[in-house]
């Protein structure tokens, strides 16, 4: 690994000995080291003890240095590499005093703000420490805020309250001359002695085996429902909101806890463990929970890093009340205390958990409790109160921090600012109280009657759209004598119009029919983008046929998977692959071009016959053939000529691979409106600077493409804004992107749409104050309903599933009975016992303005380029 810190071993204090890193530490080094400078923030703590009376300054700086001669990791520092403590002799540190007593009140105060901010956000170099400071800040001769501010790499809660301790007894008997009468601090050679003994006796491997027997089968995954849709990169931006828990619900939460045998600390996790049921609509979730290792220990008086990190898994029993849910809890989290040495990266390493960028893996959401750290606390001739900083970073996506004293607690909400909105946090928080009411008040009520007491959206209704009961290539047809000297495609030089494509079609038509092409039969065809392929693809539906595009590009391997899968009974290609060693009857398209004929006639072809198949998750070598219908198509082509809209003045690009079910959209829709299809070469579409220069000269008006190829677009010279309908799916959309294209684009239409609804089956147009970007409504004849794991509606504003009801929803995977059962399921909301729903595994929900917002996905699956990749 290269290390870029600059490292002397002769340079600064005297070392006493070297230590090495513990686990913990090694991993928050890591952190810091990856993460950067906001990752080394993210770790800082920071409080502030407003001290009131006579303060003896040089008291306070001698108590200071007493306290850093006592403990260790005060007076440390980190190797390079991270693997070694360097614990020097003695290290001095003065404490930073600034005197704003002569400013104004209200400048005092902002001055002292801007001060406290700058400290608790300023990041230590781990490699030189020290990892502690303090200042000392004058309010008036009698006020004084004195704030400490230390990397949690050498100090954690615990330390924390033994440090305020300490400090206050030390200025005490300097005050008064006297001795102190602390025991002797526990150095934290003997904590880094005792892990490494953990290691060795037995005890290490015994909390492994726990933990891997926990997780053992489907690991939860706590999905909160974040305001800015998917991030692609970790980042540690946060900010903190307080809340207040009152004397008199404090009082209850504990009355309540004691009826099931449980402390206020943990029945406030459990209450907490409910609101994470609530929002995320899941049965089972992972919570972080931070303890310390010095109560394990057996000793009080160590400062340092001792902390482990738990990653609480529980489940939901509806029909539990919350003290069957704190009972059961209670043996659970006891087991899990028994069985804390395994620290948190040691485990994840272990399990087999899906990473999704950007987001915390297993416990993205932690529970803590920093209560009564002021026990004990006094300072000789002064009163105080204090009060933890918030800093402007945040290592979790939900850190949430129970501090304050058994009769008032304070809820410090600390929360990741590129996941979420603060007004986001608020309604968590006052949920969060609505939540601790319903439980005190009703502790032996059903979970369920808690959890489901908001009313339900049954679901979210597209229009309602008549449909023509006709078939693809009827479609065209009607069009090409309503404008048959309109040119229907263009590929580099060549235009045909919709005449000479239709006598087109009834030639290849004509040849297939004689080859033996026939209603019921599969083709398999693998051809570029030209006109030949769109011809073809016509030609087949017209023999009431349905085809399986292959990409060009595939192994010959996946090529022959699929024609074997599909049980394809023709192959047209191209004679590039008559080597090809395959099943069926090989038609190579340049035969076709030489023998067609124009007197096909016309056969009868249902609307629920077959159009395609299509296959997706192809690159895990499990590929699922989706069977597409007429139907659905003309629903998606229907519904899409009325919005995003198109006419017959329109000139769309097609780019897309044939394997790609984006090329439906593409092909079928422009055609079908009189429209012109532009198909760009594969040299063309490679290269962002022939693509924008093509889209210039040829006049574009609508492009379908992933957050991918915009970006590319962008990123190669694109200057003036173009009359272009941009049309963006298969990727979340990020806003900075959309901000750029509206810049230059007439309309961006954001796209959503699993292959097994046809394409696409919700749409919105973004606008730049969209925040987040959604999804937005159903497309026509198309139902969303938001479900729970029981397949029930979740409340209002809550995460459930999105599930697709509706025209487009396709005949299931081809020759896999068994999954189809499993992802297309009866619609209960329908009633008429035919109609199928799709389950499609994104997690959504619906938005105050109507539209829906995709919050990730339920499994492992990730969108690479808008193909689907299960990991």
């Amino acid at each position: 690994m290269e290390v870029l810190t600059p490292f002397n071993p002769f340079e600064g204090p005297e070392i006493k000995h070297i230590l090495q890193t513990t686990d913990a530490q090694e991993e928050i080094w890591y952190s810091c080291y990856f993460g950067g400078e906001a990752a080394n923030i993210a770790y800082n703590l920071s409080l502030t003890i407003k001290l009131r009376g006579q303060l003896n300054v040089n008291a306070l700086q001698l108590a200071v240095d007493e306290l850093i001669a006592r403990h260790e990791s005060l007076r440390s520092s980190f190797s390079p590499d991270g693997k070694y403590i360097n614990v020097f002799s003695s290290v001095f540190i003065n404490i930073d005093l600034v005197d704003y007593s002569q400013l104004s009140v209200e400048k005092a105060k902002e001055a002292i703000h801007n001060y406290t901010e700058q400290d608790t956000n300023t990041s230590f170099d781990l490699t030189k420490g020290p990892l502690i400071r303090f200042a000392l800040l004058k309010l008036d001769e009698e006020v004084y805020n004195f704030t400490i501010t230390a990397h949690h790499i050498v100090c954690d809660g615990w330390s924390v309250g033994i440090i305020m301790q300490e400090i206050g007894a030390l200025y005490s008997s300097k005050v008064l001359h006297k001795s102190h009468n602390l025991p002797v601090a526990t150095p934290y050679t003997a904590y880094v002695t005792q892990q490494e003994e953990l290691k060795t006796n037995g005890e290490f491997e015994r909390a492994e085996t726990y933990w891997l027997n926990l997780f053992k089968g489907e690991i939860p995954k706590t999905n909160l429902p974040t305001d800015f849709g998917q991030v692609t990169k970790r980042t540690y931006n946060g900010a903190r909101i307080n809340q207040t828990l009152d004397k008199e619900i404090v009082k209850r939460i504990k009355d309540t806890g004691i009826k099931a045998g449980s402390s206020l600390v943990l029945t406030l996790m459990g209450a907490f463990e409910i609101l994470l049921y609530k929002t995320t609509a899941q049965k089972s979730i992972v919570l972080g929970l931070p303890v310390a290792g010095q109560s394990n220990m057996g000793v009080k008086n160590l400062v340092g890093h001792c902390v482990k990190l738990l990653p609480m898994k529980s489940e939901l029993n509806d029909d539990d009340s919350f003290i069957d849910y704190l009972k059961k809890r209670k043996s659970d989290n006891f087991d899990a205390f028994e069985n804390q040495e395994l620290t948190f990266g040691s485990l994840l390493k272990k399990l087999n958990i899906p990473r999704t960028p950007g987001r915390v893996p297993l416990v993205p959401v932690v529970f803590n409790v920093d209560m009564n750290l002021d026990d004990d606390v006094a300072f000789e001739g002064l009163t105080y109160d204090y009060h933890s900083n918030a800093r402007n970073f945040e290592t979790f996506e939900l850190f949430l921090n129970a501090t304050g004293s058994n009769d008032n607690i304070t809820l410090e909400w600390s929360y990741n600012t590129n996941l979420f909105e603060e007004n986001t946090i608020l309604n968590l928080g006052s949920a969060f109280k609505t939540i601790i009411n319903q439980l005190v008040e009703n502790p032996y009520a059903k979970l369920s009657e808690i959890i489901d007491k908001e009313p339900k959206q049954i679901g979210i209704e597209g229009a309602s759209m008549a449909l023509p009961n006709t078939n693809l290539h009827e479609l065209f047809h009607k069009q090409a004598e309503i404008t048959p000297n309109a040119t229907a495609l263009e590929f580099n030089k060549e235009k045909i119009t919709y005449a000479e494509m239709q006598n087109r079609i009834n030639a290849t038509a004509g040849y297939l029919w004689q080859k033996g092409i026939k209603p019921g039969v599969t083709v398999a065809i693998s051809l570029e983008r030209s006109p030949d392929l769109i011809i073809t693809l016509f030609s087949i539906l017209q023999c009431g046929a349905r085809y399986i595009p292959i990409d060009t590009g595939y192994p010959d391997v996946r090529t022959k998977l699929m024609i074997a899968d599909a049980h394809a009974t023709f192959f047209i290609c191209t004679t590039s692959k008559k080597e090809l060693d395959h099943s069926c009857q090989t038609i190579f398209v340049e035969d076709i071009v030489a023998n067609g004929n124009e007197d096909f006639q016309k056969i009868d072809v249902s609307a629920d016959s077959g159009a395609y198949i299509i296959y997706t998750s192809g690159s895990t070598g499990k590929p699922k053939g989706v069977q597409v219908t007429h139907k659905n198509v003309i629903n998606l082509l229907y519904s899409m000529g009325s919005e995003p809209g198109i006419s017959e003045h329109d000139r769309i690009f097609a780019t897309t691979t044939i394997s790609f079910d984006a090329m439906v959209m593409e092909i079928f829709l422009p055609l079908i409106h009189g429209a012109s299809v532009v198909l760009v070469d594969e040299n063309t579409r490679k290269d962002g600077h022939l693509l924008l220069q093509k889209a210039i000269a040829d006049n574009i008006t609508i492009m379908w493409g992933t957050p991918t190829i915009w970006q590319i677009l962008l990123d190669s010279g694109w200057e003036k804004p173009l009359p272009i309908k941009a049309l963006i799916g298969g990727e979340p959309v990020p806003k900075a992107l959309s901000l750029q294209l509206l810049e230059k684009c007439d309309e961006v239409w954001n796209i959503y749409g699993p292959t097994e609804t046809t394409v696409c089956c919700i749409l919105t147009k973004i606008t730049a104050n969209d925040n987040p970007i959604s999804i937005g409504k159903p497309i026509a004849n198309t139902q969303i309903y938001l479900l729970d794991d029981q397949r029930n509606p979740v409340s209002k504003g809550m995460v459930g599933e999105i599930v697709i009801g509706g025209e487009g929803v396709t005949n299931g995977y081809l020759g896999q009975r068994e999954l189809t059962n499993e992802r297309f399921v009866n619609n209960t909301f329908v009633g008429d016992g035919q109609s199928k729903m799709y389950l499609s595994g994104d997690l959504g929900k619906l938005l105050p303005n109507g539209q829906i917002e995709c919050l990730g996905r339920k499994d492992g699956q990730v969108k690479v380029r808008g193909h689907r990749i299960e990991l």
